[in-house]
């Protein structure tokens, strides 16, 4: 899934958008670098570009260590959008037109092309055996959409120019989009169940209980009870820090709009704000804290199969099983460093509900940590363990 948007300029400024500038085809790219008056002294531009977590991009080099040729140049490759699109002939070129990388010199070609088109597989052939990765770039939730976005809109604004539209190239999660959805429309308490397709879909599969408080959460606690190593400590880590987030949510919503709290109207908004998608975040690592960890005993049983690159395998998978509850306890600060915040500003006679989700924090990042460190002492990158060990220095005051 890609999102590529269009340009209107302000004016005095030239058009990005689908219609194209009426310049030569050879002289385009200098023209844009005219027009947006680009010279080597601000490539690149001191934006906040995006950027990867370093357990993130530790597990995309461990794992292109493990397939691609050492002492090679590393280039990713995507040529095409999507066929429909009614510009497609300008915005789009065969894998063809781009031999001459393939005969400049060896390298090591990594295709990202979503999806794939039948007229370039036999092309690929000749990119020295191009490694076809486009099926796992899928983390939208590593970069959400929405992020994307307002990134390429805020740099299309130092240059003048604004976002007209967007447009999805081949096939998006649902979930990117209510994650897009959640944050544009600024939804307060957004949860995916609220959408009503999502609620029948969940009752219809028996993922939802029709009844009390007990049938929604009894699942879970009954799985957490199951001789299984997953759901354990580490998904209980991240519902406990999901449920201090919902309970602060909670005692701010019902504090704001009241007459004796209208004085902390800003600061109540910008509580609730902050502690919804860290509730988002913190359920999902509810199963992604399970998953990392079956990643680990999966990584373990293919080093039997294959000892050399095992170890990196066992390693990779180790650094991201560390990662998840590191996110969860940094989290779960965020949501204890708020209860704080709220302590003052809020309905005194809901002080119980603020305590509980203060200690559920707290446990959230006690069990968090727990997890970090039975990890690291697993694992051989020393800079690694210190980067991590610093991180968390900071959660245990």
């Amino acid at each position: 899934m890609a999102a590529v948007a269009s340009f209107a300029g302000a004016p005095g400024q030239p058009r990005l958008d689908h219609r194209p500038l009426n310049l030569g085809a050879a002289k385009q790219p200098l023209r844009y670098m005219w027009y947006f008056n680009t010279t080597p002294d601000n490539i690149p531009a001191q934006v906040p570009y995006l950027h990867a977590e370093p357990a993130r991009v530790a597990h995309w080099r461990e794992r292109l260590d493990t397939m691609l040729p050492r002492g090679l140049k590393r280039i990713g490759l995507a040529w095409t959008g999507r066929p429909t699109h009614p510009n497609d002939r300008r915005r789009s070129m065969r894998l063809a037109r781009l031999l001459r990388l393939a005969e400049a010199g060896p390298a090591a070609f990594v295709s990202l092309q979503k999806p794939m088109p039948d007229a370039d597989v036999e092309t690929m052939k000749a990119f020295n055996g191009m490694t076809d990765l486009s099926n796992d770039l899928t983390d939208f939730g590593e970069t959400p959409l929405y992020r994307v976005f307002e990134m390429v809109k805020r740099e299309a604004a130092r240059h003048g120019v604004m976002a007209v539209s967007s447009e999805i190239v081949g096939m998006i999660p649902k979930k990117a989009l209510e994650q897009a959805a959640e944050w544009f429309l600024q939804v307060e308490n957004f949860d995916s169940s609220l959408i009503l397709e999502n609620r029948l879909a969940a009752v219809m599969g028996g993922k939802m209980a029709v009844g009390g408080l007990r049938a929604g959460v009894e699942p879970f606690v009954e799985q957490l009870a199951a001789p299984t190593a997953t759901p354990g400590g580490g998904s209980a880590s991240a519902a406990a820090g999901a449920m201090a987030a919902g309970l602060a949510v909670m005692v701010a919503s019902m504090s704001r709009g009241k007459k004796a709290y209208m004085q902390h109207e800003t600061q109540l908004s910008a509580a609730i704000a902050s502690l919804t998608p860290l509730r988002e975040e913190l359920k999902a690592a509810v199963d992604a804290d399970a998953e990392s960890y079956n990643s680990v005993m999966k990584a373990y049983k293919a080093a039997k199969a294959d000892e050399k690159s095992g170890e990196r395998r066992i390693e990779a998978a180790l650094k991201e099983a560390t990662a998840v509850p590191l996110g969860v306890a940094e989290k779960a600060y965020e949501v204890a460093q708020l209860v704080k915040l709220l302590e003052p500003i809020t309905n005194p006679n809901m002080k119980s509900d603020l305590t509980t989700a203060s200690a559920l924090a707290l446990a959230a990042i006690t069990g968090a940590l727990a997890n970090v460190e039975i990890n690291l002492a697993s694992i051989e990158d020393e800079a690694f363990a210190a980067e991590v060990r610093q991180r968390t220095s900071r959660l245990r005051s």
